[in-house]
């Protein structure tokens, strides 16, 4: 018996709420049947490597009470249609793989959205296909770019962002559209290189803003790309909700002594 059989046959004897479905087999091309027999699980991980050959998802469609649901290093499905029957997904993540970003707008309940395709240089979300879907809370876009931007406006509800985006310096884009989202409490940001961003002053903008973790920020690099220094302590300093400030790799230019001078900081982390 094959592993990724395995999992599934424990998964049925055992009656657990999740399931993670390596599809790395030559005959792999759809789901086995014996998976629907799993209409009770809730999550549902579709794990593949570069020999998978996954086409067929549809049987996806008999598990109703799935809510959590991701596809990791799987680029050979093309028809999502089945995850519009899903009436109780709340969660989808798409990890290195291809995924129709059309179908999102026929996720009605959909809460958390993460893309992740930063391994395929060909891939720039288009964000306009992401602010159809206005009850979203969460969204990570992890990838070479994005376009369209302003759109996501349309996201009032959104409470948590993840940004990880190599953007070409010929492309430099501000963050002008966070200005968008007054629940916004969250936000990371990991910086490649260097950022990118030509105008980051909308921070300073969120009402609510709380967390905010930067990750890999070089000060020196930035200088070197760009004529601006944005993560300085004056800076963090006007975002005036803000409690938790968590630094990961990072080499600020004013890091000196930097707790004493963000009292207002409840809690930092470097």
């Amino acid at each position: 018996m094959s592993y990724r059989f395995h999992q599934l046959e424990l998964c049925l004897e055992s009656k657990t709420k999740f399931l993670n479905f390596f599809t790395v087999e030559e005959n792999g091309v759809s789901l086995p049947e014996r998976m629907r027999a799993c209409d009770f699980i809730e999550m549902l991980n579709l794990i593949g490597n570069e020999y998978s050959i996954l086409e067929d998802i549809s049987l996806i469609e008999n598990l109703p009470d799935i809510k959590t649901l991701s596809f990791q290093q799987i680029t050979t499905v093309k028809d999502f249609e089945s995850l519009s029957n899903l009436p109780n997904l709340k969660k989808l993540t798409i990890q290195n793989s291809y995924f129709d970003l059309d179908i999102i707008e026929k996720l009605p309940l959909l809460d958390e959205l993460t893309l992740d395709n930063f391994s395929d240089p060909a891939i720039a979300i288009d964000c306009e296909k992401i602010a159809k879907q206005t009850e979203l809370r969460h969204l990570g876009l992890q990838c070479v770019g994005y376009y369209n931007e302003d759109s996501l406006s349309n996201l009032k509800n959104l409470t948590s962002l993840n940004l990880r985006c190599n953007i070409p310096l010929a492309n430099a884009k501000t963050l002008n559209f966070l200005k968008h989202f007054p629940k916004l409490e969250h936000l990371e940001i990991e910086v490649l290189v260097c950022s990118g961003y030509s105008d980051v002053s909308a921070l300073q903008e969120l009402p609510v803003l709380k967390s905010l973790k930067v990750k890999t920020y070089d000060a020196k690099a930035e200088l070197e790309y760009q004529d601006h220094d944005w993560l300085t302590v004056d800076f963090i300093k006007n975002i005036k909700s803000l409690e938790k400030l968590t630094l990961e790799d990072c080499y600020l230019l004013d890091e000196e002594d930097i707790q004493g001078r963000l009292g207002e900081v409840e809690y930092i982390e470097i």
